[in-house]
């Protein structure tokens, strides 16, 4: 698995000129194309300012909007797959990683770590009991307060229909 993880970083290490230029080339004719779409219809200056004029209006907003959009995006696939990865491959991971600890305080670190493991272990599953009390709780009082909801919601039907019956009858 190791292995494959290597093979991947190496190929994706071998074609990034190539996927970097192909990013300039979309760029760019993202440009060219926005250039056009503002020169063949002049209202659109107006709702959508150039970035010489300050950017602000929708088009700074949209562009802020995209930019922070393709952020996160990008930060969610990323923590995805490490935490895949981690899930799969957390023992070689922590072996790895306890190399570069010094010999003499590898003991205590694992120690630690095995601690720390217990006490997460114990806050998922304290936060697993209080969400399911948590649902209980609101499924008991909701089912407890669905009569008067629903007369609540009768009434409200009831006088909208007297409003719109009033209406008719003093047009």
């Amino acid at each position: 698995m190791l292995l494959a993880a290597a093979l991947a970083v190496g190929a994706i290490a071998a074609s990034w000129v190539s996927i970097s230029e192909q990013a300039g080339l979309i760029a760019q004719n993202l440009r060219d194309f926005y250039q056009q779409v503002r020169a063949s219809i002049p209202a659109i200056d107006r709702l959508v300012p150039s970035a010489q004029e300050g950017g602000s209006g929708i088009g700074g907003f949209a562009m802020t909007l995209g930019r922070s959009t393709a952020h996160a995006v990008a930060m969610f696939i990323i923590a995805l797959v490490l935490t895949v990865y981690l899930l799969i491959e957390w023992k070689p991971t922590l072996e790895w990683l306890m190399a570069f600890v010094p010999p003499e305080h590898r003991q205590k670190v694992r120690r630690t770590l095995a601690e720390s493991r217990t006490t997460v272990f114990q806050y998922v599953v304290g936060n697993v009991i209080t969400s399911v009390m948590t649902a209980v709780a609101t499924f008991i009082a909701l089912a407890a307060l669905r009569p008067t909801i629903e007369r609540i919601w009768i009434r409200q039907q009831l006088s909208e229909d007297t409003v719109e019956q009033h209406e008719t009858l003093s047009a």
